[in-house]
């Protein structure tokens, strides 16, 4: 991996209307969960104007602080104030290191139901570039761990873990899953096809497959993982699988 590169781990799904504290739960039970995997996950902030005005802003990972962080962030009417419901809720987090130390971005959109194509629910973690725990975390079997958890908590119709060079690899049509280093991809999209070694392909059971693009960690530098990116890519385009979110 050249020295700018940062990954990061996106999901993405259609309209799913939730109430409050169906949201709240997802995003407690997720962070707890994050906590056992890494120290860098361990504590969260709210995002401020500045490093140390977030500093003092410490999430307490318990449902009735987060309800009320969620809706502190809902969108409201220019007009009169009135909240959107149907734009759901909206949080962004940040762990509190420093880029050096192991920084995490996390930002989470659920409960959006607008039935509108370029409006979809997400959840994307900002993965340290630097340090010990960005080695950490970028193990084949830890960020496997990740994503699978991401997948079992929040049942995206796709996610990623990728970067934004593996990203710009090749443009795609918007919606659709965009080049990554791991995929996962619904149930409800069908059968992935046999692919070349040295792609692997992972079942979670219940909600769909992850596909490894490389075992070892992408590199955008590597001709070779290009190649197989951009042809594993094609197998999938041509059976249907990269559908926008419906």
């Amino acid at each position: 991996m050249s020295s700018s590169e940062q990954f990061y781990i996106g999901a993405y799904w259609g309209d799913r209307a939730e109430e409050l504290t169906a949201c709240s739960k997802r995003i407690v039970s997720f962070l707890k969960h994050l906590s056992a995997v890494e120290t860098a996950f361990s504590k969260w902030y709210e995002i401020g104007g500045s490093h140390k005005s977030a500093l003092k802003k410490k999430i307490d990972v318990s449902e009735g602080f987060i309800e009320n962080l969620l809706l502190k962030g809902r969108i409201r009417t220019d007009i009169d104030r009135s909240v959107m419901v149907e734009l759901g809720y909206n949080v962004g987090l940040w762990n509190g290191l420093s880029e050096e130390e192991g920084t995490v971005g996390l930002s989470i959109s659920c409960g959006i139901s607008a039935n509108n194509p370029n409006l979809v629910n997400s959840l994307v973690i900002r993965l340290p570039a630097q340090g010990q725990s960005a080695q950490r975390i970028l193990q084949h079997d830890v960020i496997l761990g990740i994503l699978r958890e991401v997948v079992v908590m929040w049942e995206p119709s796709w996610a990623v873990v990728s970067s934004s060079g593996i990203r710009e690899v090749s443009a795609v049509k918007q919606g659709t899953p965009h080049f990554a280093w791991i995929l996962f991809l619904e149930k409800q999209r069908g059968m992935i096809p046999t692919l070349d070694s040295p792609s692997q392909v992972d079942c979670i059971d219940g909600y769909g497959n992850t596909i490894i693009i490389t075992p070892e960690q992408f590199d955008i530098s590597c001709k070779e993982h290009i190649r197989t990116l951009k042809a594993v890519y094609k197998q999938l385009r041509k059976g249907g699988l990269l559908k926008p979110v419906e």
